[in-house]
């Protein structure tokens, strides 16, 4: 695997960050993070609990500013840009997306094509099938005139990858978009958000076998810095895995997939 700074992608076009390094109060949460995603590329970023991942996230889509570092998307400076700017060429799904007032799905997921309005321009027919279309691809067509507020959690969930889906941007960024689903939508959201061969997308997952099978590339992320990152066959190795999870794991091979089995905690002892 690649050491931090190993980041590569072929000319300017798709998403590069450069040098990231940022703080949330005191405490710094990334240092010196660097990687690339290429149009129709799926990065997935993977680390333990604090590791910084949201906080990457969140410095990518420009709604944490970076002491450190660049952002840019096809060769632009995404973090001098506004928020408009920023919007039309970024979407991002935080891990927990909250709606207090009773809104439809719909109307939820056409809040995606704001940016692409003017500002008293309301949504067009073409709109509003761009947010259809979004709905029946996440399997949430049937959710459509429901108020968000009456939605289970992986109903809502849906509704909200959808809206991301919606915001038609050169890039996805996604943070557990798997939450609450299951097997069959867990799925389905991935193959959703690797579906346009022209978007870049980069993901957070936890589940480490769901990140092998739709990663091109591997990013692992320990107390803020970057360990390793590459295809998944590299990282998704024992040698990698056990220092930062502090766990012991059994990686077996399924065709071009390696599947993880966590095994025990080092400290474990047998009792009898």
């Amino acid at each position: 695997p690649e050491a931090k700074g190993g980041a590569r992608m072929t000319g300017a076009s798709g998403l590069v960050a450069s040098g990231i390094s940022a703080r949330l109060g005191e405490r710094t949460v990334l240092r010196d993070v660097s990687l690339a995603a290429a149009p129709g590329q799926c990065l997935v970023i993977i680390g333990p609990n604090g590791a910084g991942k949201t906080s990457l996230l969140r410095c990518l889509a420009g709604l944490l500013k970076p002491a450190t570092g660049t952002v840019a998307v096809d060769g632009r400076n995404l973090l001098s840009g506004g928020e408009r700017e920023r919007a039309r060429l970024v979407s991002y799904l935080p891990q927990e997306a909250q709606v207090v007032f009773p809104f439809t799905a719909l109307d939820v997921v056409l809040m995606g094509r704001h940016p692409h309005l003017g500002w008293l321009d309301a949504e067009s027919a073409r709109d509003v099938e761009i947010a259809r279309q979004a709905l029946e691809a996440c399997d949430a067509a049937a959710l459509a005139d429901r108020p968000v507020t009456r939605l289970s959690g992986g109903e809502r969930r849906r509704v909200f990858f959808a809206r991301t889906l919606a915001q038609r941007t050169r890039v996805l960024l996604l943070d557990e978009p798997t939450a609450d689903q299951d097997l069959h939508h867990a799925l389905r959201l991935l193959e959703c958000a690797r579906r346009d061969a022209d978007t870049c997308v980069v993901t957070v997952l936890h589940d480490l076998n769901l990140a092998g099978r739709f990663a091109d590339r591997l990013l692992l992320l320990d107390d803020g810095k970057v360990v390793a990152q590459g295809e998944p066959a590299e990282i998704l190795e024992p040698g990698v895995l056990n220092p930062v999870y502090r766990v012991a794991v059994t990686v077996l091979t399924h065709g071009k997939h390696r599947i993880v089995f966590p095994d025990r905690l080092p400290d474990s002892r047998t009792r009898h």
